[in-house]
């Protein structure tokens, strides 16, 4: 039976989530908090068990009036989170759900398959067509032009951004700049709570979204800070016969596997001597923590190493967290009729940070990692009466470019 979600159903949609995507718990309560509606999802039941489910989150596309010769709006449906768990595969659930969808909503219905073979695989032969693409381009900015950095911390205040051409911008703006820029036919508008949402996230992984000033307009930047490959090199007299890649997560160890974790490339140097170039794929490092990892290789003469004897040591942090802030002494909006009012600051992250600025009725304190360091992450500030609003914004960030902020608190303190 297929129906319209429910508000009880969140903890089996979010399982089903969890065993089709491998999503982080946290992603996958984020989603559901800013984007669940009942609504939005469809989902397959076979005797009251959940067997498969999907979001149709609404929006519009842009299509040729043949009346006006003009554009005119279009509501769509957007296939996201299609899944059906293993168990139930292969009896037609997911067609089902998207004809259903098709009918209950009334509107067409636009996928962005999760691989190219899906396309005349599954999609097509249910009515879809190919109407969109995506093209990639790599680019490599210039740091002092473009510090990402310093524009996620820097919405109000500029000072931060230090020449930078980024600009922060909020999901309302964004919106606005984007349907001017690339309103045509085929394009697709998303409702500003989705908008939003998509902010959040690439924020929350050191991006967000920036308007940059190219040529007297307005270009816009949504985007996020990924995990790069690892590239190591190993040099060999002789050629070797065995080579073991372990990764060391937070003291979990896991043995990767060549062709799928990494890639090798043999080479055969003018002098001889062989080499070889490992590239392991940043998937392997998806999961926040500290890693570790080991190169070990044998060759035909039964010669062993590892990266260690050789006194290269790989060790890293991956952090996607933010650093917390937990004000206390004031709230906003909050009248205190005394002398004097005591603000604690309580400054925190999971690894290392490396900065917090207190803006205290605009004069600024700026603290750096030691600082921080012997204070514990707390600060405290004697605040005084004054004839006027006071105000208190604080910000930081950590040794992984991630970036948090206050918003600006107003309070007033008089006896």
């Amino acid at each position: 039976m297929i129906r319209f979600g429910k508000i009880t159903d969140l903890p089996e949609l979010k399982a089903l989530w969890k065993e089709c995507f491998a999503d982080e718990d946290a992603y996958i309560d984020a989603f559901f908090d800013a984007m669940y509606e009942d609504a939005h999802v469809l989902l397959e039941e076979e005797n009251g068990v959940l067997a498969g489910a999907s979001f149709f989150l609404p929006g519009k596309i842009a299509l040729e009036d043949a009346a006006s010769k003009g554009l005119r709006w279009q509501e769509i449906r957007y296939v996201y989170a299609l899944a059906v768990y293993p168990q139930y595969r292969g009896r037609g659930i997911a067609a089902a759900l998207l004809h259903r969808a098709y009918e209950a909503y009334g509107a067409p219905l636009i996928a962005e398959p999760a691989e190219e073979g899906l396309i005349g695989g599954f999609y097509e032969p249910l009515g879809f067509s190919c109407n969109f693409y995506l093209d990639k381009t790599e680019l490599t900015l210039q740091t002092e032009k473009y510090d990402l950095q310093a524009a996620e911390l820097s919405e109000t205040h500029m000072d931060l951004l230090a020449g930078s051409l980024f600009k922060p911008v909020q999901a309302e703006r964004y919106c606005a700049i984007r349907n001017a820029r690339f309103l045509k036919k085929g394009y697709v508008s998303w409702p500003l709570r989705h908008v939003a949402f998509a902010v959040t996230q690439h924020r929350g992984s050191g991006g967000g979204a920036y308007v940059l000033p190219v040529d007297g307009r307005e270009e816009i930047l949504l985007c996020y800070r990924e995990t790069q490959d690892i590239i190591v090199t190993e040099t060999n007299v002789d050629t070797l016969e065995f080579r073991e890649i372990t990764c060391n997560l937070s003291g979990k160890i896991r043995t990767l596997t060549e062709g799928i974790d990494y890639t090798l490339q043999e080479e055969k140097r003018p002098d001889g001597w062989k080499q070889y170039t490992y590239r392991i794929d940043r998937h392997n490092f998806s999961e926040e923590g500290s890693y570790l990892l080991t190169l070990y290789s044998e060759d035909r003469a039964k010669n062993s190493s590892n990266n260690y004897t050789k006194g290269k040591k790989i060790a890293f942090v991956v952090d996607k967290t933010s650093p917390s802030i937990v004000l206390s002494g004031v709230e906003d909006g909050g009248q205190y009729q005394e002398n004097s009012r005591e603000i604690t600051l309580d400054i925190q992250d999971n690894l290392s940070l490396v900065k917090a600025k207190v803006i205290l009725n605009n004069t600024e304190n700026i603290y750096d990692a030691e600082e921080l360091l012997a204070l514990n992450g707390r600060i405290t500030y004697k605040a005084w009466k004054q004839p006027y609003w006071q105000t208190l914004q604080v910000i930081a960030y950590d040794a992984a470019g991630n970036g948090q902020r206050t918003k600006t608190i107003y309070f007033f303190i008089n006896s």
